[in-house]
């Protein structure tokens, strides 16, 4: 399958001209692999409804959000990876929030905003808020595939990015994946990248947001 390229990311100093560039994949029994993360279209599952030929995509492909998040996955779960499924939000989180910043790219903040707003709602429909975004225990590993890892995560980095400013929030990521790339990552590793480019203290922001109940946001 087509291999997204690292230095083609908005982390690494571009943006995203080689998002359309998508194969398609004959093996796969899903939609979207998630043993390639999706990195590729998939022409074998039921009725191919994610397959859209020309005159389709005159109406917009609907598949864009989940084409950035499983692409953001190339960084954020395959350059560095969850050091444990305690700390999954560092690949989900990443993920989830790669849909507004493609949303923001192509189609503006107002677009964007509201693609954040449907996914905070859907966390705080979602009846976890006695769950930690970092999970020390948890009855089976499927438990932490849920919307505090995907939607708070990714609303917490929004949160984050508004505080810090966008020249740091990327530096820092990029700091993030450059320091621990091949290797494993955790949410303090994440506060480690943003204290070392940003110079704050940013203590609190994580131990309120990522290790204290979800009920106190």
């Amino acid at each position: 399958f087509w291999q997204y390229p690292r230095n083609d990311c908005i982390f690494f100093g571009q943006t995203w001209r080689r998002f359309s560039l998508a194969k398609i994949c004959t093996n796969c029994r899903q939609g979207l692999c998630k043993r390639c993360h999706g990195k590729h279209y998939c022409n074998s599952s039921p009725g191919n409804r994610h397959q859209n030929n020309n005159r389709q995509l005159l109406d917009g492909n609907h598949w864009e959000e989940t084409i950035a998040h499983e692409l953001f996955h190339q960084w954020f779960g395959d350059l560095v990876t969850t050091e444990s499924w305690s700390n999954i939000t560092v690949n989900e989180s990443f993920a989830n929030y790669s849909e507004y910043l493609w949303d923001e790219y192509k189609y503006g903040k107002d677009f964007a905003d509201e693609h954040n707003f449907e996914d905070m709602s859907g966390y705080l429909m979602s009846g976890s808020n006695h769950k930690d975004l970092v999970r020390f225990y948890y009855s089976n590993k499927e438990d932490v595939f849920d919307a505090v890892s995907y939607n708070k995560g990714g609303r917490i980095l929004h949160m984050l990015r508004n505080y810090v400013g966008d020249d740091a929030f990327f530096k820092s990521l990029n700091n993030y994946l450059s320091t621990n790339k091949y290797k494993t990552g955790e949410a303090q590793q994440l506060r480690l990248a943003f204290e070392e480019v940003t110079g704050k203290d940013l203590n609190w922001f994580f131990n309120q947001l990522y290790l204290q109940e979800s009920g106190q946001t």
